[in-house]
């Protein structure tokens, strides 16, 4: 029978590192078949059905294959052995690593500094290295614009932030003006930063020296993507009338804009088929993984100018990598392309929120719990010892706006729909877990026995469970034949005929509400409350987030960072100060080697 939770069985000389403890039995299955896919390659290439791999190689084995499930890219051989060496050798000898992947087909890559790769990673980052040093020495164009044309729209840069064309010193400005120079661009910021303020006044200095600029914006998510697009709107009404009518008037995410497909290993576009855009726009780049980094940069046009957005401090992407976080580390290399902000304009400067995405970022446990334990209108601290009392207090207040909209919303009517979307997006419960008796499985049972008490909420005889009016849903798959991606939220609403109908409504157009019977719902999950991962890319006025217990493993800075975010106006943080400590204690770690891929990536032929 196949162990749930399995050990290191290695020599005494092992270690049993951390990612160990944060993947579920589904990796260690995952491990143990690629443990075998390797004793069959060694047999293969020994040419003996009797081959049987060494004990330190099958560790080793294990180690990587859960590595990578836990995110990391690669991993370092003297993290788990004292003896890498010889465990280096172990692997070049048997045929299964190799260190020139162009002349073997092994499915293990080892690099200069023992780093081990499954060679399909290695072969991903040294692509993304390739790309991005492409970006840095990019050739110069025939339509470059003139040093005239290039000065105005400084000039005019300067003007809309309200500053000097050498004011060294703007941070948004200066980033503005990089985009006007280079090829590759990476701004960070937390929120309220002024990253939208910029990324509308840059396109339209691009526009102003280049009006025919076919720009694309693009989010991991569609949540993500059409909350870009809405800023953008709302912060180009100071641009000149001429200048703003050009601003794109769509986003999409990143897999329907290099055209992933389900059945295509390969998306529709490519470096042999790039996408036709001048200028791309990443929002929430903090969100891509190594291979959906890859797909898209070389998918755009090498002559197209790469805009990536994000902030650095959130986390990771739930696949293999942490592109966006390593590229702002690379300041030797990237030095002229990266700018950081540092100032929020959201928050007061007594504002709870603030210091406590300042503590949690700083890595500073006592001054968050400070920060936890001193009253403030935007932040609040639940102790976990509160009553389930205290919970449901929070639950109920919180969603009241939403229970009010739903007992006035009009069939048919979309501004009434678009309202009661609206009042849903003014709070949201974040758990760190999916499971447990604070994880969101649990949670959204007991939000969904709350509402199935209220009169607008209640089910009829012909309602499928668990369907009932009011329930919000999310898509958790891409489904092309409805439209719909991972990350859509619904609502169920009855229609004249009093059958329940899942509504969607349009980020980008309130107007449209997209409906859809419930049996044509692609997978979907209740989304009351969200993991701190899915509501990545969201922002919500009000957020209760709920903390797991300070043994669990998911527990890092960057989570309870990225939850606190989530939030405009108020956080309602409910855990334990073991719980909170931990958290700021540990950070994310992602094992790459994507800086010295960088520093010696060649470019391509072109």
């Amino acid at each position: 029978m196949m162990e749930a939770n399995p050990v290191v069985r290695g020599p005494d000389d092992w270690r049993a590192p951390a990612w160990v403890e944060q993947t579920g039995p589904a990796a260690h299955w995952l491990a143990d078949g690629f443990i075998q896919h390797l004793t069959q390659w060694a047999q293969k290439a020994s040419g003996s059905d009797s081959t049987d791999l060494p004990r330190d190689v099958v560790e080793c084995a294990r180690q990587l294959s859960l590595a990578t499930s836990a995110g990391h890219v690669c991993l370092p051989l003297a993290q788990i052995s004292e003896s890498s060496e010889a465990l280096a050798q172990a692997l070049l000898n048997l045929g299964l690593a190799t260190r020139d992947p162009e002349q073997t087909g092994a499915p293990l890559v080892l690099d200069a500094q023992h780093r081990l790769y499954l060679a399909r990673y290695y072969s991903l980052e040294q692509r993304l290295a390739r790309r991005i040093r492409a970006a840095l020495n990019p050739a110069m164009l025939d339509r470059e614009p003139s040093l005239e044309t290039r000065a105005q729209a400084v000039e005019s840069l300067a003007g809309w932030f309200g500053t000097q064309a050498d004011d060294e010193t703007h941070e948004q400005f200066k980033a503005a003006r990089a985009a006007l120079t280079e090829r590759l661009v990476i701004i960070s910021g937390g929120p309220g930063t002024g990253k939208t303020t910029t990324l509308v006044n840059l396109l339209a200095g691009l526009l102003q020296m280049n009006p025919a600029l076919r720009i694309a914006l693009t989010a991991p998510t569609g949540k993500a993507a059409a909350r870009m697009l809405q800023a953008l709107g709302e912060r180009a009404s100071a641009l000149p009338a001429e200048i703003r009518e050009r601003l794109p008037r769509q986003a999409s995410t990143v897999h329907r804009l290099i055209g992933i497909r389900p059945q295509s290993a390969r998306p529709a576009h490519h470096e042999h088929n790039p996408i036709p855009v001048d200028v791309v726009v990443v929002d929430e780049a903090s969100m891509l993984d190594l291979s959906l980094a890859v797909q898209l940069l070389e998918a755009i046009p090498r002559e197209a100018s790469i805009i990536l957005l994000g902030d650095k401090d959130q986390l990771a992407a739930v696949e293999a990598g942490s592109v966006f976080a390593e590229l702002t580390q690379l300041r030797t290399a990237l030095s002229q392309h990266i700018i950081s902000f540092t100032r929020s304009f959201r928050f007061s400067q007594d504002s709870g929120i603030a210091h406590l995405a300042d503590a949690v970022r700083a890595g500073d446990a006592e001054a968050a719990l400070a920060c936890l334990k001193t009253p403030s209108n935007d932040l609040r601290w639940i102790d976990a010892s509160a009553s389930s009392s205290s919970l449901q207090h929070e639950i109920t207040d919180g969603f009241r706006p939403y229970l009010q909209a739903l007992d006035t919303v009009r069939v048919g009517d979309a501004s009434s729909i678009a309202g009661l979307d609206d009042a849903l997006q003014r709070f949201r419960v974040l758990c760190t877990l999916r499971q447990g008796s604070t994880g969101v499985e649990r949670t959204n049972q007991r939000i969904s026995a709350w509402l199935l008490q209220q009169p607008s909420c209640q089910p009829r005889a012909q309602d499928p469970e668990p369907w009932y009016p009011g329930r919000v849903v999310m898509v958790t798959r891409n489904d092309a034949s409805t439209g719909l991606f991972n990350g859509d939220m619904g609502i169920a609403l009855r229609d004249a005929g009093g059958r329940l109908r899942v509504h969607f409504v349009q980020a980008t157009d309130a107007t449209n509400i997209r409906i859809l019977p419930l049996e044509r719902l692609p997978a979907h999950e209740t989304a009351f409350a969200l993991t701190v991962h899915k509501a990545q890319g969201s922002e919500f006025d009000r957020v209760l987030l709920i903390l797991a217990e300070p043994t669990s493993p998911v527990l890092t800075r960057e989570l309870i960072y990225t939850g606190v975010t989530r939030a405009r106006t108020q956080v309602a943080l409910m855990g334990s100060s073991e719980s909170v400590t931990a958290a700021v204690n540990r950070p994310t770690l992602r094992y790459s080697g994507l800086a010295d891929a960088l520093m010696s990536a060649s470019n391509p032929p072109r």
